[in-house]
């Protein structure tokens, strides 16, 4: 502080108006100057480049400022404001704001980073949503018309043999659309209710392939876990689709659980008529939406004469937790 602003009450207010000036556009206007400079250039995209121009605009303004403001106030009062005494004194003051802007421009510089950061991962994660939806998406778009074709063919040949079981056939192929409707956006389901779904699924797949396909459903932790959405009927799907089901070659489709993974384990009797679509399709796109949610991978065995998929169960405070 001056000596003479102790003595002078007008003078200590006026200097004290101007040092508050001086520092509210050196806070201003870095800040404003640091939008600027991250809305043309991205602290994701180019770190270095947005740090030199900062560095920059911080060394050209904070100089410029302070000069205009002492010129400015200094003619306004008819006073010299003590910054243009000698090219010295204005070096001396200058390096004294450059260093406080420094620090003051490292905040702005450190929020604009983590918000960019932010934003980036937000945006990251909303892509990670809108691609396990269309996943969702294009795996139920594969199910139905396949599986309704198959469905229909069975009921046209049943309706003519048995119309009690024809009725029955109905009411499980709507319960199987009716499942669909319901969890077309939920992410994950209990799996109490994924094991009802199935058990419709393969009602309506036992009429077409009698016993040549036997599924054994053995699920301890059923209440208070979960998995994503037709997650089990997939697997299943997946060994019918593949694999030879005939007398001579029936398909044997195991479903357990042992404590932390639902194990789908098929035999193995691979179509001599090649599929047409890659097996590892559907497999990938459930993969995907378990990392997503869980953050755990599906575990895929190939044992030669058995196929072995694991998924991991979500307990409900994890399901929250992801919420």
């Amino acid at each position: 502080m001056c000596p003479a602003c102790i003595e002078n009450l007008e003078l200590f207010l006026k200097v004290g108006f101007f040092s508050s000036i001086i520092w509210i556009f050196m806070w201003q206007g870095n800040g404003l100057l640091s939008d600027y400079i991250s809305s043309r250039i991205s602290w994701m995209d180019n770190p270095g480049k947005r740090l030199a121009w900062g560095v920059v605009g911080i060394l050209v303004y904070t100089p410029l400022a302070m000069l205009f403001l002492n010129y400015a106030f200094g003619a306004m009062w008819n006073m010299n404001m003590g910054m243009t005494n000698s090219f010295q004194d204005f070096l001396s003051s200058a390096g004294v704001a450059i260093a406080i802007t420094v620090v003051i421009s490292l905040f702005f510089n450190a929020k604009m980073f983590f918000i960019s950061w932010r934003q980036t991962s937000i945006n990251a994660e909303k892509i990670k949503q809108e691609s396990l939806k269309s996943q969702f998406e294009a795996l139920k778009a594969q199910i139905n018309p396949h599986f309704l074709f198959n469905s229909l063919n069975a009921l046209s040949s049943l309706v003519y043999v048995d119309a009690d079981q024809s009725a029955k056939f109905i009411k499980q192929l709507s319960k199987v659309y009716r499942y669909l409707l319901d969890n077309q956006f939920r992410e994950v389901v209990d799996i109490s209710e994924e094991i009802s779904f199935v058990n419709s699924y393969l009602y309506l797949q036992k009429i077409r392939f009698g016993e040549n396909l036997k599924i054994d459903l053995d699920l301890s932790k059923k209440e208070g876990y979960s998995i994503p959405p037709l997650s089990i009927q997939t697997l299943i799907e997946n060994a019918i689709k593949h694999n030879e089901i005939s007398e001579e070659y029936p398909l044997t489709v195991q479903v357990s659980d042992d404590g932390e993974y639902v194990e789908v384990k098929n035999s193995i009797r691979i179509k001599n008529r090649p599929v047409t679509d890659s097996p590892h399709i559907g497999l990938k796109n459930l993969n995907a939406r378990i990392e997503l949610l869980t953050h755990k991978k599906m575990s895929v065995i190939n044992e030669g004469n058995t196929f072995l998929v694991k998924i991991p169960i979500i307990e409900k405070h994890h399901e929250s937790s992801n919420s």
